[in-house]
């Protein structure tokens, strides 16, 4: 499961080779899925402070939402049928203010998936059948773009808790602050034995939180000597979302589900249930500036 979040398409510090090579991955593997997470593109409106530098040059400011349109389409059409879910972030709920423009879900349209649209939340049931059976598994993944809440290190294990507590998820997206991250917790659980005894056991459903990251290769804070010359005479000067957005490299976590439908085990017909197992992987790039 892939979740592409904050692609930044066309920003200055876009990593578009390094995406690329991402999106050949999802493209060439038979069994992925992703999710859109949204931030799909500068999505920036006439008057930002970086308007005209390198991004939508030429564009007049009444077409930049159909050129928004135009560019993450032709991104993304190559994976549109391993979509299971597509949303937007603050980028595009900005340009649908300004412009009026439901810039989200027309991208969702060109590509096939509006009846994948989930705005700025939603949860997301995949149903994984066995062949020749009638067993299923349905993974329940939820979904928001996400916000930097917050300034510790600790702060993401606090969200995760804030979200375990709130929402009865196998997966939870989110995206926003720029930081890859994916970790795994487990769940313990009391159950009946056949004489009617209690036991505890580890749960077969472990529940996953994933940030996506950003497909940027993040900018460099000014020290105080160069804060006070112009953006011009500096070298990725600005942030690209100013307050507590730490430069990344970029890097996507990869969540590998291996989906377990139960079976009978031993000559005593004790029955395992069924259930998920997830492998977590950080797909790093190499890449330069």
């Amino acid at each position: 499961m892939y979740h592409l979040t904050d692609l930044h398409l066309e920003e200055r510090d876009h990593a578009g080779k390094e995406l690329d090579k991402f999106i050949d991955r999802i493209k060439n593997d038979e069994s992925a899925l992703w999710v859109g997470g949204g931030d799909y593109g500068g999505l920036i409106a006439p008057g930002d402070s970086r308007m005209g530098d390198g991004w939508a040059e030429g564009v007049p400011g009444e077409r930049i939402p159909q050129y928004v349109t135009e560019v993450v389409t032709e991104k993304l059409m190559p994976i549109r049928d391993k979509c299971v879910g597509f949303g937007i972030g603050n980028h595009e709920w900005s340009l649908m203010q300004k412009f009026h423009h439901g810039v989200g879900f027309e991208i969702a349209q060109n590509l096939g998936i509006p009846h994948l649209y989930l705005g700025l939340r939603g949860w997301m049931p995949v149903t994984f059948r066995r062949q020749k059976s009638r067993q299923s598994q349905t993974l329940k993944i939820y979904w928001h773009h996400g916000w930097s809440a917050g300034r510790s290190k600790s702060r993401k294990l606090l969200q995760e808790e804030r979200e375990y507590g709130a929402r009865e998820a196998h997966v939870h997206l989110v995206g926003h602050d720029h930081q890859p991250w994916i970790n795994t917790w487990y769940r313990e659980e009391l159950y009946y034995t056949s004489t009617a005894d209690h036991r505890w056991r580890q749960r077969w459903a472990p529940v996953c939180f994933m940030n996506g990251g950003s497909w940027t290769y993040g900018q460099i804070a000014p020290d105080r000597k160069k804060a006070a010359k112009t953006p011009s005479q500096m070298r990725n000067e600005i942030w690209v979302e100013k307050k507590n957005f730490r430069p990344e490299p970029p890097r996507s976590p990869v969540l590998h589900v291996e989906v377990d439908f139960g079976h009978r085990v031993g000559k005593t017909g004790q029955y395992r249930p069924q259930g998920f197992a997830f492998t977590e992987e950080m797909h790093s790039p190499t890449w330069t500036v």
